[in-house]
């Protein structure tokens, strides 16, 4: 579980989307779909979701080796 956390903050996905997209692309962090209309009900989740598990390089670092 704990690598599976670290990976999330390791990939950067904005920089991803926008290399492959040719900066169209928008970053997933989870299976919803902007365009499906639940994503608009759980914005405040999706948000913080996308927040807590932006790249960050320093933050994986410290979570594996946290006990």
């Amino acid at each position: 579980m704990k690598i599976r956390e670290a990976m999330n903050w390791l990939v950067d996905r904005n920089y991803i989307a926008q290399e492959i997209t040719g900066g169209l692309g928008v970053p997933k962090y989870t299976a919803l779909d902007t365009a499906f209309p639940d994503a608009a009900r759980f914005a405040g989740e999706l948000g913080a979701l996308a927040t807590k598990y932006a790249y960050n390089f320093d933050k994986r670092s410290r979570s594996l080796t946290q006990k």
